[in-house]
């Protein structure tokens, strides 16, 4: 019985200590996953940039779990944004690289938000999924990008997310 006990306990304890290891570092995850970004829209082929671009785009589900409600209402609207971009993915690219990047700062709005811009969308998403803006550091300039969400083990560029209660507010006020 004792033996049976001792076996259950190191279980249980090599799976919490597996666990452990397998925690997402998030910051460091963003970060990689915005160097390969880049790496990819510096390709002279529309075709990786464009797949990279839908790479990191939100899609409709992913509207769906953050905004439940009024998803469909936002999808109309990003999915017109979203599509001008891909068909001018050139110019995108072109922006994006004007600058090398040198350092990619990940910031988590959920712990470290002092302006309170994200206080009212951190209300309404769900608590489980995180949220980073960022701030890129390159040769010549350095520039705050927009929020990106993690959701379903990707990342997601949601530009604007901050404003999105407002937007919904608006669009049931009829203002």
């Amino acid at each position: 019985m004792k033996r049976m006990i001792l076996t259950t306990f190191l279980i249980v304890l090599t799976n919490l200590t597996m666990a452990e290891k397998t925690t997402v570092n998030y910051a460091e995850s963003l970060s990689t996953k915005l160097t390969g970004f880049h790496r990819e829209m510096r390709e002279n082929s529309p075709e990786t940039r464009e797949k990279a671009l839908q790479g990191i785009l939100p899609t409709q589900a992913d509207l769906k779990i953050l905004f439940p409600n009024d998803a469909d209402m936002l999808w109309s609207k990003l999915s017109v944004y979203q599509n001008k971009m891909l068909q001018n993915i050139n110019k995108v690219a072109a922006e994006l690289n004007r600058d090398e990047w040198i350092k990619i700062e990940a910031i988590d709005v959920r712990k470290n938000d002092p302006s309170g811009r994200y206080q009212k969308v951190l209300q309404i998403i769900p608590k489980d999924i995180p949220v980073f803006r960022v701030i890129r550091k390159g040769k010549k300039h350095s520039a705050g990008t927009s929020t990106y969400l993690y959701i379903n083990g990707r990342w997601i560029f949601l530009q604007g997310l901050e404003a999105i209660p407002m937007l919904i507010a608006r669009q049931k006020t009829g203002k």
